[in-house]
């Protein structure tokens, strides 16, 4: 213990010492000098695609979904913008390995906020199985892409019960 306890003293001894590397630390910079060329959005969620590239999903002023990805200095639509039904609420973002946007949400369309998941296929979004798929509401979805591509959803139902599924 004692050992570890100097080991950390040295480290911020050295740290501090080298103002460089603190200075470098410390610094958070913006990823481009134009911001989001939208107003009035929520729910914005981070994720970066595996070659790199980030994306943001969130949820315009009439609560419908848009994903857009930063390129070429700039950020871009994937898709088309309000690419869900109004009273979409709880969106997420994530990726395929080979690099698909998938996003899963919370869709009043279908029936009282029930788990729907899409994905963009290069052109447009599509749903992933059906939309709404869960038995009733789907409080707090998250979702994950396994290593071979199969899409996994969390969320607890009505009765508070919690669910995980995947696609098949």
């Amino acid at each position: 213990m004692i050992k570890f306890v100097l080991r950390v003293i040295f480290f911020i001894i050295i740290s501090i010492n080298d103002t460089t590397a603190l200075s470098e630390l410390a610094h958070w910079q913006p990823l481009s000098n134009v911001g989001l060329p939208i107003k009035y959005i929520s729910e914005i969620k981070l994720a970066i695609a595996p070659d790199g590239t980030p994306y943001i999903a969130f949820l315009d002023s009439y609560n419908q979904a848009t994903v857009m990805k930063f390129t070429n200095d700039s950020w871009h639509i994937v898709g088309i913008a309000g690419f869900s039904s109004k009273y979409t609420r709880d969106i997420n973002l994530s990726f395929a390995p080979d690099g698909t946007p998938y996003v899963a949400y919370e869709d009043c369309s279908v029936g009282y906020y029930k788990a729907t998941v899409m994905k963009f296929n290069g052109i447009n979004w599509q749903p992933v199985g059906n939309l709404g798929f869960s038995k009733s509401q789907a409080k707090g979805i998250s979702l994950a892409i396994a290593p071979d591509g199969t899409p996994y959803v969390i969320y607890a139902d009505r009765d508070i019960y919690i669910n995980v599924m995947k696609f098949k």
